[in-house]
């Protein structure tokens, strides 16, 4: 199961790298923090990156926790449905998301993140975000509502 894990989740970050490169937009990396939630990740590496058609910023996030005890990989894609600026070069992003763990047991449901964005280079963006989750957790038994409030502290670099 742990290999399964890995090898499709380089071959998620390849292909989702692949996508940022050929759009032009934006690419990063996170760490993502459980700050409240079951599985008690704690602190784990992320990849982040915008994917950006016409009006619609989309972005998409994926992680991993490669342990001996736990073996997971997170992925989210949220839509920026509210991005502005507030003073000098500090905006603020919300916006409705969809979250998929895949671990045992395996989750999926809906979030919300805030996140604040600061630009200090023009291509260079420093992003704190913090998510509320609620979601379906599908191991034995069923379980509803996962909840969980997860957070992120990265770099985006824009192209």
């Amino acid at each position: 199961m742990k290999r399964v894990l890995i090898v499709g989740s380089c071959l998620l970050l390849v292909a989702a790298g692949g996508a940022f490169a050929s759009s032009g937009m934006g690419i990063g990396g996170a760490f993502n923090l459980e700050i409240v939630g079951p599985s008690g990740a704690g602190a784990t590496p992320g990849l982040s990156g915008l994917f950006s058609p016409p009006g619609v910023p989309i972005m998409i996030g994926a992680g991993a926790i490669l342990g001996s005890d736990q073996t997971s990989v997170l992925l989210t894609v949220d839509w920026w449905l509210y991005q502005q600026p507030l003073v000098w070069k500090l905006g603020i992003y919300i916006g409705p998301g969809l979250y998929l763990v895949i671990a045992d047991p395996f989750q999926l449901g809906a979030r919300v993140p805030v996140g604040f964005q600061i630009f200090p280079l023009e291509p260079l963006e420093v992003f704190l975000e913090i998510a509320p989750q609620l979601g379906i957790g599908f191991g034995d038994p069923v379980t509803f509502p996962e909840f969980s409030l997860v957070g992120a502290l990265g770099v985006r670099f824009w192209f």
